[in-house]
């Protein structure tokens, strides 16, 4: 049993619940990422890199995030040497064999695949990015291990243990051992239960085992480390005694994001989501590529019409 401080968990979980319930909108890509990936992952694939691409298609950020792009690195792997990135998911996935070993192994791998492709010394093939593999294939056994989440929560529980910068696999597996005790309490939580049979649709994983939720949960202090005030900031309402008339701004949707800006719909997701959630995101690229263009238009679908005087641009220098 994990020493942890089990009252802080009680009021961890109380806003959560409270967050969750208005935002689940944001987050529940993540039960449906599990799901898609279950449908198609099929290691004995002919064409093991588009059976991958698919496969990990309804990742996200989960798998991108300022300059980390672990999951277009393992496609370019899969150009160098298709069979030696299915071997390394082999060894991941293989349940008979020791847990630190398989992301050692997988890591090992990438180093040698980097050195092969010789276009750049970083794979992007981290801790992170593995436990991800791990939890989309086996989302009833393991978690998603973020250092600067996974360092908030520990701190937050009086954990014996509080990761650092740099840690070995077998600390991954300590931190495990605290995310199952986790598991165990919400398990036992009925509103938990309750919340998620109200909120996951058919197209999600439906998380028995609530490692999911575990990983939700450490997120949500992660990014919201003041946890008995922020959800109830972000959830309370102003009452408005003074609506606005009806806009007068023309419309703009989604649909026409996508038809006006080269990017797919899980472009879209992923760019609003970290604007929701982490409150900005960085448009990289040379002069002229669109980076401007695009910006106007997320705003333009995020608030739904053509808001001009909501829109500021700024300059640095």
């Amino acid at each position: 049993m994990v020493n942890i401080n089990f009252d802080n968990l009680t009021a961890i979980i109380d806003s959560y619940k409270q967050y969750f319930a208005d935002h689940y909108s944001d987050e529940i890509y993540k039960w449906k990422a599990v799901r898609h990936f279950q449908l198609h992952w099929d290691i004995e694939a002919d064409d093991f890199k588009g059976m991958l691409v698919q496969a990990l298609g309804k990742t996200g950020n989960l798998l991108i995030s300022m300059n980390n792009f672990p999951k277009k690195m393992l496609e370019r792997f899969c150009e160098i040497d298709s069979d030696k990135v299915r071997k390394m998911f082999q060894i991941l996935y293989d349940e008979t064999k020791d847990l630190a070993y398989r992301m050692d192994s997988f890591k090992h791998s990438a180093d040698e695949l980097v050195k092969k492709w010789n276009k750049g010394k970083q794979h992007y093939q981290n801790f992170n990015a593995i436990t991800t593999y791990l939890w989309l294939r086996y989302p009833d056994k393991y978690y998603i291990y973020k250092y600067s989440c996974a360092r908030e929560f520990a701190k937050k529980l009086d954990a014996a243990f509080v990761p650092k910068r740099g840690i070995d696999a077998k600390s991954i597996v300590e931190i495990f051992k605290l995310y199952d005790e986790v598991a165990i309490i919400l398990q036992k939580d009925s509103d938990i239960r309750n919340l998620l049979t109200d909120k996951l649709s058919e197209d999600c994983y439906q998380d028995e085992k609530l490692r999911t939720t575990v990983i939700d949960l450490v997120y949500f202090v992660g990014n919201f480390s003041n946890f008995t005030q922020m959800p109830k900031q972000i959830i309370e309402k102003p009452i408005n005694d003074n609506p606005l008339p009806d806009s007068s701004f023309e419309k703009y949707t989604e649909e026409d994001f996508l038809r006006e800006v080269y990017l797919n719909k899980a472009d879209f997701d992923m760019l609003r989501h970290l604007v929701r959630t982490k409150q900005n995101v960085i448009l990289q690229g040379a002069p002229g590529v669109g980076k401007t263009f695009c910006a106007r238009r997320l705003a333009w679908a995020m608030m739904e019409e053509k808001d001009e005087s909501r829109i500021a641009f700024i300059q640095f220098h």
